[in-house]
Order: C-alpha cells, then structure tokens, then sequence
C-alpha cells in the first residue's frame, strides 16, 4: 500500500498530517519504500514525529512517536505534561507546568495545574528511562475532563513506541486497522523497564546475557573483543526487508554482549564510577572490526560519568557504523567541543541521525 493511501486510512480515523506537512517531506526523510512497506507502523512513526528542526512542530497534532529513554534532567517530564495535554487538543488543559529531574541525585517530580486543582506527582529514577507512571495521571485527568477521548498506546516492540488522543468511536475505526492497538491504561504503556531490543536500523536483537558486577562487565567486554575478525569485515548485501546491509552473527552477538552492559549500568549507578568497567567497555566501542556490533557499547557510555572518554569516541563520527550512536551518546555524556565533527551529520540522510547532529549543533555551538 502506497504511504498516500495509509495516510488516507489514518486521516479517516482521525490522525492527519498538518498542512504546513506534505507526503514529499515523509519520502524525502525515510524514503519511498519504507514508507509504502509491508504495515502501518512506519506510517505511525513519521505522523507521531516532529518537524526535524527548530520549532519541532509536530507533523500530526494528536499523535506522538515516543522514546522512553528520553529523561535527560530538567524539563523532560515538563515537555512529556505538555505535549500529552496538546494531543487533546484543548480536552485537558494543563497549566503552570514545572518539574525537577535530578538523575545523579535519585529526584524527579512533575507539578502543573488542572481544572484549578494543583496536581503533584513524585517520579521515580531509573537512569534516563521515563518512569511510565506518569502515564497514569494523565489517563485519569483525561477521563475526568473528557470522558469521550483517550490515550492510545501502539507498542512498536523496542524501547520507542506510538502514544495518541481520539475520540471513543475512532479509536474504534483505527483499532480495526491494528489489532495491537490498546487505551493507553494504568496496565499498560511506555516501559521504563523495557530492554533496548531494537537496534536503530530495526534489526531485532537476540536477548542479553545476564551481567551483575563489574567483574562481569570486564569479562563481557573480553568476550566482545574476541567475537571480532582480525581483519575488517566488508560490508554485506543490502537487506530488503530493514534497507540496510545484512548483519554478521558476530555483530548480533556483540550487541547483545554490549546491551547486557548497558542495563547493568541502569541497575547499579555506582557501575559508572569504575575506571577500570569504563575503560573495558570503551575498549569494544572503539573497535572498528566489530563493526556495528559495537553500537551498543557505544551507547552503554552514554552518561556524564564517562565524559572524559568522550574524545575517544569522536574520532568514530565519521564511521557510519556508529556515526549517530556516538552523537547520541555525546549528547547524553554532555561533552561539549566537538561541534566541527558533528556538523557534517546535519546533513545525514538518516532522519534519526540529522535530528541528533543538529541538536548537538545547537545546544554545544
């Protein structure tokens, strides 16, 4: 099905591209034959993101392509209250929006008014993950204001996932075209808890190994490095189903290796002070013959504990392998500077990337 005729599908149920929007701008960010793919959910991606740019207008007013790991301090759970409040386009009205996040010190909290009631809701901290909680508070309010709408929840089986408003009798009609459709409810919704099952390309990953100490990570690096070849691997043949070149087994196995140690850092903050964990786990990002089985590992430094490693993984900007892995994680190290080689990649022809440069660009001129 051409992305005209499931934009049409979508429009009839109530989520519409905005005028200032057009099919050509969807094409020219994701591509013609993704778009016109097997399913909705690449539709439901590029309708639920924003304009890739300053103001991040988004390109449907009601629905939103949501990543849960998107609390980076304040303002994160201010802009989750905003943008959840815009979706119902005028149903619930929030004011007097404020929040604290605090990730080192364990603290968040989120604070705002509703039909005049102030409402407080004390959050909890698990790295850069949301606490799906939140969600909650926002059903009600909802249901409270305008029992005709809710919040839809569409898991999209990673750590992103497709959060919208509808009226009852729509959600009705779309839940026709996906069956995986659900309100969003206290039960269910975003996952803070959710492995990184995905990699950014949609290559589903095998499950991780279980990693609790540091002396795990140190021997989980080990087995990283010895998956790599001795010689630099080609690149494969382009996979038809994710338009992306095949993946060695090696790579699968290291990513899982390196997302093992991702979630350990998660669970025991006190991980990110280890010199000697950080320097084993830079070790693999660093490895050019693992080729993107790296990727993971690259994205495990993402805090600002392992800043000082940040120049490290610069110089690998210019591989794409990793090259929006390593924006990402400079993003999240907070490590300013490299701006000159981040740049080009404002120009990437991969949307999620040219998001994630010009971000950088802008916050570390």
């Amino acid at each position: 099905m051409r992305i005209e005729d499931k934009l049409d599908a979508l429009d009839y149920c109530g989520l519409s591209l905005r005028e200032e929007f057009s099919v050509s701008d969807l094409i020219d960010s994701w591509g013609r034959a993704a778009l016109d793919g097997p399913g909705l959910d690449m539709a439901l991606v590029c309708l639920g993101s924003t304009m890739e740019g300053e103001p991040w207008t988004p390109r449907c007013d009601n629905l939103w392509h949501f990543d849960t790991e998107c609390i980076e301090g304040d303002g994160s759970y201010a802009r989750i209250a905003e943008r959840m409040a815009a979706m119902t386009q005028g149903s619930m009205v929030l004011t007097a929006i404020e929040d604290h996040v605090d990730i080192e010190a364990g603290e968040a909290r989120l604070s705002f008014v509703c039909a005049g009631k102030p409402v407080q809701i004390d959050l909890e901290v698990n790295d850069d993950w949301v606490d799906s909680a939140v969600f909650g508070q926002f059903v009600r309010l909802l249901k409270s204001s305008d029992p005709k709408k809710l919040f839809l929840y569409y898991d999209l089986g990673g750590q992103d996932c497709i959060i919208g408003c509808l009226a009852r009798d729509q959600f009705a009609l779309l839940k026709k075209l996906l069956p995986k459709l659900e309100p969003l409810s206290l039960g269910s919704g975003p996952s803070s808890s959710r492995p990184r099952a995905t990699a950014r390309n949609g290559v589903r990953m095998q499950m991780s190994p279980d990693v609790k100490s540091a002396e795990d990570v140190v021997l989980t690096c080990r087995a990283a490095l010895a998956l790599a070849p001795a010689d630099w691997p080609p690149t494969l043949p382009i996979s038809p189903a994710f338009e992306a070149a095949e993946w060695y087994p090696f790579e699968h196995e290291a990513w899982a290796l390196g997302e093992s140690v991702r979630q350990v850092f998660s669970r025991q903050p006190r991980l990110k002070q280890n010199r000697q964990v950080l320097e084993a786990v830079l070790q693999v990002a660093i490895c050019r013959n693992l080729r993107r089985g790296r990727q993971s590992f690259v994205m495990a430094l993402g805090f600002v504990d392992a800043q000082l490693h940040a120049p490290a993984l610069a110089q690998f900007l210019s591989d794409p392998d990793v090259d929006g892995h390593v924006v990402d994680t400079l993003l999240l190290m907070k490590a300013s500077g490299f701006a000159p080689l981040v740049r080009p990649l404002v120009d990437s022809n991969i949307a999620w990337i040219r998001k994630l440069a010009r971000r950088y660009v802008e916050r570390y001129p």
